[in-house]
């Protein structure tokens, strides 16, 4: 990946920069590549950090946009209130609608990351309304990663009947990332 690409990736916690960090450097990213902006722990409410951080990351990613390719990889947990919610939440953060061809995506994990990982890794059904918790290493989500992108490179009406609503909607958000390497 040419040096001149930055993807900020701007999340609530280590498991989130775990997962994000796994799937773009297996889509070709490196360090050099990444510029990561992770909640600081014990300062209240993750996802408030998240938002907050949000408009104003999005703000110096258009502006840096007309020099370099530059994009913004956000993941945030919707807990128990519904993800399109939360998205709209984001979107009214922004001073314009984020544009379709703009670098910018929103993943939104319900419950949390740990749906994915069991639904994705272990490739076991699930109940977005329950907590099934977090892993123990890093690595754990590795197979959630590959499954993840196993399904954003097959066409949408592949993807699985039983896949969680979360995870479509992030498969639709991926493009926006994955065309920086064009």
């Amino acid at each position: 990946m040419p040096r001149n690409v930055i993807l900020i990736v701007l999340c609530e916690d280590p498991q989130h920069q775990s997962f994000c960090v796994s799937l773009l450097r297996k889509m070709g990213f490196n360090n050099h590549n990444l510029d990561l902006h992770v909640a600081p722990k014990g300062r209240g409410a993750a996802d408030g950090f998240v938002l907050s951080e949000f408009q104003r990351l999005v703000k110096a990613q258009r502006k840096r946009s007309g020099k370099a390719k530059t994009g913004l990889l956000t993941m945030v947990d919707a807990d128990i209130r519904e993800v399109n919610a939360v998205a709209a939440n984001f979107d009214g953060k922004l001073d314009s609608k984020r544009g379709p061809k703009e670098h910018i995506a929103v993943f939104i994990p319900k419950r949390n990351i740990g749906t994915w990982v069991r639904c994705l890794g272990e490739r076991r059904a699930v109940d977005e309304a329950t907590d099934y918790g977090r892993w123990s290493k890093d690595s754990d989500c590795h197979p959630a990663v590959d499954h993840f992108l196993e399904l954003a490179r097959t066409q949408a009406s592949q993807v699985p009947d039983d896949c969680p609503p979360s995870v479509k909607r992030s498969l639709e958000e991926y493009p926006r990332i994955a065309r920086l390497r064009e």
